[in-house]
């Protein structure tokens, strides 16, 4: 015989709180309350408490060098300023606000392994941490460098820089870029760019018809100066950027 069927009318059942009891605490200061699988709390002794916690010996170096590294990431981003949508976007924080963490994570790996801060290990690393430069740049691109001169010679071609959805855009162009100076020094860095002509989305191959069309930007690096070498790719929409989400930046070279 099934039983009855509840009704709007029946009483809710109360519901049974049982509390948990908490056994009495040897000392606050050295022990901390656990609750354990079976629901039931137990007293822990406190981490550091039995045996000293440290670091491992990388983690402590990271923390030894974390300050003079974030000051000179501060001192690159802005460095780089001028050449990036780092501003807010429609109130929104664009990716670069995350770069003064992993600027300060190179240079403090810089100073674990050659005991000084350099641009080792910025080399091939995306500025932009929301954009990758091989996203928006499908050719090839590499950096020749003859007599303190840094060259770089792009073949153009319809639409060799990706739109990435971004149906306003209607330019592209590119950008050589030179960082140098001591990373380590306060205010020490120096900003040197080459800037191409704004180059329009096309529907034909207008860039492909002879004779051959190329970008050519240089910039001089200095003598006996600490450098890095980027290039950008990015695009436009009429006058104005089209935001940090459509340019990538990437260094190529270092010294």
């Amino acid at each position: 015989m099934q039983g009855r069927k509840p009704s709007p009318y029946d009483k809710p059942k109360k519901s049974v709180v049982h509390k948990i009891k908490v056994p009495p605490c040897p000392d606050p200061a050295l022990f901390v309350a656990v609750r354990g699988k079976d629901g039931n709390y137990f007293w822990r002794r406190r981490r550091g408490t039995v045996t000293p916690a440290v670091l491992n010996p990388v983690m402590a170096d990271m923390a030894k060098y974390m300050k003079p590294s974030m000051a000179a990431a501060a001192d690159l981003i802005q460095a780089l300023e001028p050449f990036t949508c780092s501003k807010a976007v429609d109130g929104k924080y664009s990716g670069y606000s995350r770069n003064a963490q992993r600027f300060a994570a190179l240079f403090s790996k810089s100073m674990i392994a050659v005991g000084k801060m350099g641009w080792s290990y910025f080399y091939n690393v995306d500025l932009n941490p929301n954009c990758r430069l091989k996203d928006v740049l499908k050719h090839d691109h590499e950096i020749s460098v003859i007599n303190n001169m840094a060259m770089l010679k792009l073949q153009l071609s319809d639409n060799m820089v990706d739109k990435l959805r971004d149906k306003q855009a209607t330019h592209f162009y590119f950008e050589l870029i030179l960082i140098s100076g001591d990373p380590a020094k306060k205010n020490s860095l120096r900003s040197e760019h080459d800037i191409s002509e704004d180059y329009p989305y096309k529907n034909h191959s207008y860039f492909d018809l002879e004779p051959r069309k190329y970008c050519e930007l240089s910039v001089i690096v200095p003598e006996k100066k600490p450098a890095i070498i980027i290039l950008k790719a990015a695009t436009r929409a009429g006058r104005f950027t089209t935001g940090p989400n459509h340019e990538g930046l990437k260094v190529l070279g270092w010294r």
